[in-house]
């Protein structure tokens, strides 16, 4: 989180708060975010598991 806010200016705390859902992140906020993270800003609303479970 230290590297998010130094790359966005953004506080590591608000990131944190963020991420809990105690805040919503701005337009501006999630534009930075993708961009240093170098994803589509679509992608941070994506709540699809990144892994596929198979229960067999």
């Amino acid at each position: 989180m230290r590297n998010l806010e130094k790359y966005t200016g953004i506080s590591h705390m608000h990131i944190y708060d963020i991420e809990r859902g105690l805040v919503s992140p701005t337009l501006e906020e999630i534009e930075k975010l993708a961009g240093v993270m170098r994803i589509s800003p679509y992608r941070l609303f994506d709540f699809r598991p990144a892994i596929q479970v198979n229960s067999n």
